[in-house]
């Protein structure tokens, strides 16, 4: 075969090998398109986010083997020209990778595979290339100088050991540093943070941080492990290196009528906080948390180092892995779980929730897909249950040092609402009432696509007057969409609109607001979920936004152009022109 044609042969049998994503296929076949989830991107580090450890270890032995086949075959294939022939399946399949054309063209990084075709090429070289990396990363603490370190001693190696191949190994070094530029400026400015080990290579903490698990909850039933408060401080004592700031925060003497009996589902920043509130205000709170080690830990020290650090919560707290035990014979109970995760909660919660029962929640979100708001899912999943919605300016960070705050509750029950005011309010928590379920739901989820929006503004250092801007447009944006979905114009005048809006856009202790700066500095999405470590709401509910505007036929383009920022297809610079570019209008329209 002629040598011309040999090569393209190789080339395209390489790509079409490069095409084969593991982490599409396991995604689809868990009804999950891995590229709309997490990052959106098809690999390794995106699966074991979305879909777990298991398949994210099938998803890196896949994205290896497929290089290392199709380097194998350009090597013979190539005959005499075997060492081209490799080069040229090397290049083939990591372009089929990251550009998959049965994917429209949006694949992964091509990390895994960059690592079995350099295997493939040469196993001695890429074998000290490891070293290299694992010295790097393990001496500097930082993933970044590793993989920096790495890249530009490979083709070096690479000259040592197989001169041969060098060609690929300075084009595949060239294309790992260009990639790690935000890394590069990090590291000059001194912000690139180190890993730590405990952080970054414990899959089952890593899965737990980022995202709820709703199921593997009822294995441990036979061992509930739900001790009171008393029980835990006389097997294990409760640690005295923290804060409490309840401390002198006199419980009230209620009533045997007036004490509820609330399970709150989910151990997280604002599930914990809640549960502390609670627990103050003289009620008999159980919180549930599906990681039983986590769960373990807040018990023995009374403290969630992980989501509320140094935080001292209430003793009288019950603490359990058990779902069932938050659930059974409770007057209310509180969803405190990520909004995607609500429906797969709230239907393993069911069958242990009675119809009497009152059920809070707590997330803003709207869910992928279906474009249902959090009391829609309810309807489908908890039907016959009254169903309030608890939203408004608050963090958990300051709920939990007894900050004073204001929230609203919201419910098309007007004794619901009230339960709820009269059982959360106190000193420092004032909470209203209301009736427009639809507007408090939509202010408390779509604040969040604002709050990136207006995070990506200050990274990219566009100062207050443009905040301000993007804000004051927020909201009209928002009242606009609410009203056509449903809800009351003066809703967004309130806690859950304008009030949300400020204090997620223009606070630190906002994730989406982070995640939004981190984006606007230079990182990129899969990096900026990485270092929040924490659910960013936003991010999945920008999509589900434009979408309910675009079916509702309302103009918001600052929701547009946030969607198609995080999508890709444009950059924060081209947004800012759309934004600044678009046709002069009176402002009210």
């Amino acid at each position: 075969m002629n040598v011309y044609l040999s090569m393209v042969l190789i080339f395209v049998i390489a790509y079409a090998l490069g095409n084969i994503s593991p982490a599409i296929i396991l995604g689809n076949l868990m009804g999950v398109d891995i590229r709309k989830e997490g990052s959106g991107n098809a690999g390794t580090t995106n699966v074991l986010r979305v879909l777990g450890g298991v398949p994210a270890l099938i998803t890196l032995a896949g994205d290896i083997l497929k290089a290392i086949v199709a380097v194998r075959i350009g090597f013979g294939i190539g005959g005499s020209h075997g060492a081209i022939g490799g080069m040229v399946a090397f290049v083939g399949v990591i372009l089929g990778h990251v550009f998959p054309a049965l994917y429209k063209f949006k694949g992964g990084k091509g990390v895994a595979s960059g690592i079995g075709g350099a295997f493939a090429l040469d196993w001695l070289s890429a074998t000290v290339t490891v070293f290299v990396f694992l010295i790097a990363a393990g001496t500097s603490k930082k993933v970044s100088v590793g993989s920096i370190t790495a890249a530009v001693a490979y083709p070096f190696l690479v000259w040592f050991y197989a001169k041969e191949f060098l060609p690929v190994a300075v084009a595949v070094a060239l294309f790992v540093i260009y990639n790690h530029i935000p890394n590069i400026k990090r590291l000059m400015k001194g912000e690139e943070p180190d890993f730590s080990l405990a952080g970054k290579f414990n899959i089952k903490e890593k899965l737990d941080k980022v995202f709820y698990d709703p199921t593997a909850d009822e294995a441990s039933e036979s061992e509930a492990t739900a001790q009171t408060g008393e029980d835990a401080d006389e097997s294990c004592p409760r640690r005295d290196d923290g804060i409490d700031y309840f401390e002198s925060v006199a419980i009230p003497e209620l009533d045997e009528s007036e004490v509820k009996r609330i399970g709150v589902i989910g151990s997280g920043s604002f599930g914990s906080a809640m549960a502390n509130i609670l627990s103050h205000n003289g009620h008999q709170v159980t919180l549930y948390g599906r990681n039983t080690e986590l769960i373990n830990t807040i018990r023995e020290t009374g403290i969630n180092d992980r989501y509320l650090p140094g935080a001292i919560l209430s003793d009288r707290i019950v603490f359990t892995d058990c779902l069932s035990d938050a659930c059974e014979d409770k007057d209310i109970v509180v969803f405190a779980v990520p909004a995607q995760q609500f429906r797969d909660v709230a239907e393993s919660a069911a069958e242990h929730i009675s119809e009497d029962t009152l059920v809070v929640n707590l997330a803003k979100g709207i869910e992928r897909g279906s474009l249902l708001r959090m009391s829609e899912v309810a309807a489908e999943v908890l039907p016959g249950r009254r169903y309030v919605v608890l939203s408004g300016p608050s963090h958990a960070e300051e709920l939990v040092k007894n900050y004073p705050a204001s929230l609203v509750a919201a419910s098309d029950d007007k004794e619901s609402a009230l339960l709820v005011q009269d059982t959360f309010s106190n000193e420092k928590l004032r909470v209203y009432s209301d009736y427009d379920v639809t507007g408090v739901e939509i202010g408390g989820a779509i604040k969040n696509v604002y709050a990136i929006a207006t995070g990506i503004s200050d990274g990219m250092g566009f100062g207050v007057n443009a905040k301000a801007a993007l804000m004051t447009r927020a909201i009209h944006e928002l009242s606009k969409l609410g009203v056509a979905i449903g809800a009351e114009q003066t809703t967004f005048a309130g806690l859950s609109g304008i009030g949300d809006l400020m204090v997620t856009c223009d606070s630190d202790l906002s994730r989406n607001r982070r995640f939004g700066r981190m984006i606007g500095e230079g990182l990129s999405i899969d990096e900026a979920i990485e270092r929040v470590g924490s659910v960013v709401e936003g991010y999945y509910t920008t999509s589900a936004a434009r979408e309910l505007a675009e079916k509702h036929e309302i103009e918001c383009p600052i929701i547009v152009v946030t969607s198609e920022m995080l999508e890709g297809r444009i950059t924060p610079v081209d947004a800012m022109k759309q934004l600044m570019g678009r046709e002069q209008k009176e402002e009210k329209k």
